[in-house]
């Protein structure tokens, strides 16, 4: 049954393909005609005035008559390239992308368009969308969610939009950072009847729910962290050098309210690229005045706190307080060194020879991860699930339909074993992050009325 509706949608493709290719071959006659015309005109001008301007008004009529005839396709010349004429119909998807109307009758499939998907914020919602998509399809819920990059590609993005229209998706989560391209496509997806659910979206209209990371207190729990339990002492915060929207604003907070007491010294703030450790050692010690001073407080950038550790554990150099992102390898490592600890090559200071010690997390080094309100693609999904079930969104539940994303989680001491359970067998890019859970969701939706009817006539559903 799929290879005899493949080889349908095949022919149909082929058919619609060659219908192009005829219209292409006889527009592109059309233009030559055009510019004959155009040279008589011209000719005619130069001697005959009264003339001219009668051939002018009869070339504009068979170019009026010829956009009435042709339903405005006068522009798709021999010059436009395939994958655009496909784009405009749906066309040019490979068939894991693409579904026809009939693949999806009575069937739930959600759309994800994004602009981009390289960024490590960009990864982090997809992290969220795949686990709860998976989760979803396995449990019935939707047929299945279909990602699409556009690669920064505007056109390229109303291309997809275009395709899942004429697929038939019922919710399309859109992230994007446009405002006009995002108004046209939510827009053209509202116009299309498909719901649209948005991630921090550039406009405040538009859609039927926004999901936005709220960063207002992210970082001011760490800053508090570090003021508890350090007390006083040099902090040197290593960050990323190309530090993420989420990255700088955590940083900020942190420094604001740190150094506002005395006692907490910022001498310096170190960037570094993938590989921490090459430029640890450079960063770990900052001069003042003729003596150095090593820093007692680490705030490590979220994306690299693995490789920030590593370089603190192989420099054997653990800071007193150490407060760094929640992902996998970062929390991996830190148990390694609080349980069974880390072996390192150092230089014994009596015999002046390299050694190998074992080092471990001591009663004095403290060390945090943190949790951020950053799972902005499960939190999307959660919504748009809500949508594909035909479920309404209560009025006026969400002010401006937007859904701030604001637990923030610290993992200490007490704490570590049990997330190190979560992410022990996951790769160590993947991040811990903090969203939604579904009976906060659920409060913001009722049943759609036609459902609650069938629900309340349903015999099964009536208590004796």
């Amino acid at each position: 049954m799929d290879t005899f509706r493949r080889s349908l949608r095949h022919k149909k493709r082929h058919r619609l393909r060659n219908v192009f290719r005829k219209i292409s071959s006889f527009m592109y006659k059309v233009r030559r005609l055009f510019k004959a015309l155009y040279k008589l005109a011209y000719r005619f001008v130069k001697t005959h005035l009264l003339i001219s301007a009668g051939a002018f008004v009869v070339f504009i009529g068979i170019i009026v008559g010829m956009v009435f005839l042709f339903g405005g396709t006068a522009n798709t010349g021999a010059n436009v390239d395939e994958d655009t004429l496909n784009g405009l119909t749906g066309e040019g998807l490979t068939d894991d992308e693409y579904y026809t109307s009939d693949d999806v009758l009575d069937q739930n499939v959600i759309g994800v368009i994004m602009e981009e998907m390289t960024s490590d914020k960009a990864k982090i919602i997809i992290q969220g969308l795949e686990e709860l998509s998976n989760e979803a399809i396995g449990a019935g819920q939707i047929t299945s969610v279909r990602f699409y990059d556009a690669s920064q590609d505007k056109n390229q993005q109303m291309q997809y939009l275009r395709s899942m229209i004429n697929s038939g998706v019922k919710v399309v989560i859109l992230y994007m950072s446009d405002e006009e391209t995002f108004k046209t496509m939510a827009s053209l997806a509202k116009d299309s009847d498909i719901y649209v659910v948005s991630i921090d979206a550039p406009v405040k209209s538009g859609y039927d729910v926004n999901i936005v990371s709220d960063l207002g207190n992210y970082g001011k729990q760490s800053a508090q962290v570090i003021i508890s339990n350090a007390q006083s002492g040099n902090m040197l915060p290593i960050v990323e050098n190309d530090i993420s929207e989420i990255g700088q604003k955590r940083l900020n907070n942190i420094l604001n309210l740190s150094t506002s007491s005395e006692r907490i010294k910022l001498p310096q703030v170190s960037t570094t690229a993938n590989n921490a450790a090459s430029d640890f050692n450079s960063a770990l010690t900052s001069a003042e005045g003729e003596q150095p001073k090593t820093a007692e407080i680490i705030i490590s950038g979220i994306s690299i706190s693995k490789q920030v550790l590593n370089a603190a554990i192989n420099a054997n150099k653990l800071p007193r307080v150490f407060v760094g992102g929640a992902s996998a390898g970062f929390i991996k490592l830190w148990y390694t060194l609080k349980t069974s600890g880390v072996s390192v090559t150092t230089m014994d200071e009596t015999t002046q020879q390299n050694v190998t010690i074992t080092l471990t997390q001591g009663a004095d080094n403290l060390i945090f991860a943190e949790i951020a309100p950053q799972a902005s693609g499960d939190a999307a999904l959660r919504f748009a699930l809500r949508f594909a079930q035909g479920k309404i969104l209560k009025a006026d539940v969400l002010e401006d339909n937007t859904y701030y994303l604001n637990e923030f989680t610290l993992i200490d001491d007490n704490t570590l074993s049990t997330y190190y359970e979560m992410v022990k067998d996951k790769d160590d890019s993947y991040m811990l992050t903090n969203s939604v859970d579904d009976g906060t969701v659920d409060s913001f939706f009722e049943d759609a009325p036609e459902a609650s009817a069938q629900q309340s006539m349903d015999p099964s559903l009536m208590q004796d």
